[in-house]
């Protein structure tokens, strides 16, 4: 059987965000497949979005985000507050009815905590994201790290290369059920997934066609771009700026304690008073007994 696999066409993406409200879209691959830059491809075309929020792990090791989202926006540590944050928001501007309003939610390999999996402002981002005008990206080595109510609200799946056949199989079963054999699946997703190039499923086709839901595509790498409104760029740099004190510490008037060293006495130093002190003593008890002596006797 032949099958002619086309190549995906990321502005779909974008083109729904504005459209039908910003999708859900999950990147699986082990590490070193390319999944930040495969990510970083995506957000490319969505770029004209105002602000966000990226959470990785490994953030402070390779400062990979840093040179397209603003550094205020990243964080090293899941943290429920933080996307409880970025709900309120979105929830306030829906209300507000203000325009631009849409923000992206980045997970890059945050799956390893599964208290994070059970937190409600993440079910809620799976459930809602779309009405919260939030354009919702996650990352994971494994396939099997979302349970299977959160996996049916993707809207995107990009795979990279995985040689495992066990994984190979995992995939298929939870993701890939539209080809009728797993060897059939296995064949397009080895072809599809040489080198950086990945799988992509695309669920919000209404097609059961293969060649209209799955796709391969080959993310360009060191794309050049900032993501973020220009004023919070501009905040961005003021606020890492060396030379940039917040006011509450302008204000705050500096305290400090000095210091006097001493070096400590001799031992001699130590015998010296000593026997000066018993001198005195001496002295005293001598002054004492004198007294004493020359006390005249009580009467009768």
């Amino acid at each position: 059987m032949d099958l002619n696999i086309s190549k995906f066409n990321p502005r779909v993406i974008e083109e729904r965000r504005v459209t039908k409200g910003p999708p859900t879209c999950i990147f699986i691959g082990k590490r070193g497949s390319g999944k930040s830059t495969l990510v970083a491809d995506i957000l490319y075309y969505s770029r004209k979005i105002p602000m966000g929020l990226v959470i990785s792990a490994t953030e402070e090791g390779n400062h990979f985000y840093q040179q397209h989202v603003p550094e205020i926006f990243i964080h090293g540590d899941y943290q429920p507050s933080l996307i409880e944050g970025v709900i309120s928001r979105q929830k306030k501007a829906l209300r507000e009815n203000k325009e631009n309003s849409d923000v992206f939610v980045l997970l890059d390999d945050c799956m390893y905590d599964k208290k994070m999996i059970r937190d409600k402002n993440i079910r809620g981002m799976f459930m809602n994201g779309r009405h919260w005008r939030t354009l919702f990206l996650l990352t994971t080595q494994y396939c099997m790290d979302l349970p299977p109510d959160l996996r049916a609200n993707l809207d995107f799946i990009f795979v990279l290369r995985e040689n495992i056949i066990q994984n190979q199989e995992k995939l298929y079963k939870n993701f890939f059920g539209l080809f009728a054999t797993f060897d059939a699946f296995k064949d397009v997703m080895n072809a599809c997934t040489e080198g950086y190039d990945c799988l992509v499923l695309d669920n919000t086709s209404r097609s059961n066609k293969i060649e209209d839901c799955i796709f391969w595509y080959s993310a360009k790498p060191d794309r050049k771009f900032k993501i973020g409104h220009p004023d919070i760029w501009k905040y961005n740099t003021k606020y890492l700026n060396d030379e940039f004190s917040p006011p509450t510490m302008q204000n705050k008037k500096k305290t400090s304690i000095k210091v006097h060293k001493t070096k400590r006495k001799k031992k001699t130093d130590d015998k010296d008073t000593k026997k000066t002190d018993d001198a005195t003593k001496k002295t005293d008890d001598n002054k004492a007994t004198k007294k004493t002596e020359k006390a005249p006797p009580k009467k009768k």
